[in-house]
C-alpha cells in the first residue's frame, strides 16, 4: 500500500512539474514574442512613418505654389533604384540661384513652402519634392537618410539641368540630416541652412522612443534598429551627420535648433557645432521641433534670405 501511495504521489508531482515547466515555457516564449513583435513594429514605424497632416500651424501652406501666387511646374525624376520622385519647380525671373527644400520624416514637399515667397522675392528659383518615404507605396520605405541622399542627388541633377547656377539647401529635421551628409559628399551644393538636424541616427531614434513612448533602448530599440537595418539594408553607422559636417567647410552652413526640442534634443545641435565650430547658428527658446518660422516669422525669414543672399549674390 505504501509503495502504491508513493508511486501515485510521484506521478502527481511529475504531472505538476511538467505543467509548471510548460507554463514557464509559454511565458518565456510569449515574452520573447512580444519583444520581437515590438521591435518589428517599431522598425516599421521608422520605415513607414505616420504622415504629418498638413495644417496651418505646421506646414502653414497646404496647397500647391499657386496658393502663394507662385508660377510652378510639376516634375518627376527617377532614382538609381528605379523609384519615381515628384516635385515642384518654381522658377524665378533672372534667378540668382536655386534653393532646394528638403523635408523631414513623415513630411512632404509642402514643409518648406512657408519660406517660398520670401526666397522667390529675393530672386531664387525653388525646388521642393517628395522623398521616397512620402509615397504610400510599400516599396518606397523611409530609410532615415541612408537612401534619401540618393534621392537628393537626383534632385541636385535636376536643379543643375536648369543652367549654371549656384545651388543651396534648406532642410528640416531628417531632411536636414540628409542635406548635411549630401552636402559633405557633393560639392555642387554651395550653401546650406539646416533646422532640427540630429547628430546620430540611432541615438535620436532611441531618444524619441524613450521620451515619447517610454521604450527602453535595451532590448527593444536596439532590436528595432537591428530589424531596420536588416529590412532596409541601411547602415546606421553611416547615418551620422556629426561625422560628415566638418567636411563641408569652407562652404557656409547655418543651423537652426530649438533649445527645448522634444524630438531631436538640443545636445544634437551642440554635437554638430562641436564637429564644425565655424558654423553659424540660431538657437531659439522654443519647445517645438523644426518650427523656427512659427516661433519668429520675421527673424526666421530675414536670417534665411540674408544668409543665402550673402553667399549667392546677384550677378
Amino acid at each position: 500500500m505504501r509503495l502504491g501511495h508513493s508511486y501515485g504521489n510521484l506521478v502527481k508531482i511529475t504531472i505538476k512539474d511538467s505543467f509548471l515547466n510548460t507554463k514557464i515555457k509559454i511565458i518565456i516564449f510569449s515574452i520573447i514574442g512580444i519583444i520581437l513583435g515590438s521591435g518589428w513594429i517599431l522598425s516599421s514605424v521608422l520605415m513607414f512613418p505616420p504622415k504629418i497632416r498638413c495644417t496651418k500651424e505646421h506646414f502653414v501652406y497646404c496647397g500647391d505654389p499657386s496658393e502663394q501666387k507662385l508660377v510652378f511646374e510639376n516634375f518627376k525624376v527617377t532614382t538609381e533604384d528605379a523609384l519615381e520622385l515628384s516635385g515642384w519647380w518654381i522658377p524665378a525671373v533672372n534667378p540668382r540661384g536655386i534653393i532646394i527644400m528638403s523635408h523631414g520624416h513623415g513630411g512632404d514637399r509642402r514643409e518648406g513652402m512657408r519660406y517660398a515667397q520670401v526666397l522667390h522675392n529675393a530672386g531664387f528659383s525653388l525646388v521642393t519634392f517628395d522623398y521616397r518615404g512620402a509615397n504610400p507605396d510599400e516599396s518606397h520605405f523611409d530609410s532615415m537618410d541612408y537612401f534619401e541622399r540618393r534621392d537628393l542627388s537626383k534632385i541636385i541633377d535636376f536643379a543643375s539641368s536648369k543652367g549654371p547656377q549656384k545651388i543651396g539647401l534648406l532642410g528640416f529635421s531628417q531632411g536636414s540630416a540628409t542635406g548635411i551628409i549630401t552636402m559633405a559628399l557633393d560639392p555642387r551644393i554651395e550653401i546650406g541652412i539646416f533646422e532640427g538636424s540630429y547628430a546620430n541616427a540611432a541615438d535620436v531614434i532611441a531618444f524619441g522612443a524613450s521620451s515619447m513612448f517610454k521604450i527602453p533602448r535595451f532590448p527593444l530599440v536596439d532590436l528595432a534598429l537591428w530589424f531596420f537595418e536588416a529590412r532596409t539594408s541601411a547602415d546606421l553607422n553611416d547615418m551620422n551627420p556629426s561625422s560628415y559636417i566638418s567636411k563641408i567647410a569652407p562652404r557656409p552652413v547655418m543651423i537652426f535648433h530649438a533649445t527645448n526640442d522634444p524630438i531631436v534634443p538640443f545636445t544634437d545641435a551642440e554635437k554638430l557645432l562641436k564637429s564644425a565650430p565655424t558654423i553659424k547658428t540660431w538657437f531659439f527658446q522654443d519647445n517645438d521641433h523644426a518650427k523656427a518660422w512659427q516661433f519668429d516669422t520675421q527673424l526666421a525669414e530675414t536670417l534665411v534670405v540674408d544668409f543665402f543672399s550673402t553667399s549667392i549674390p546677384k550677378i
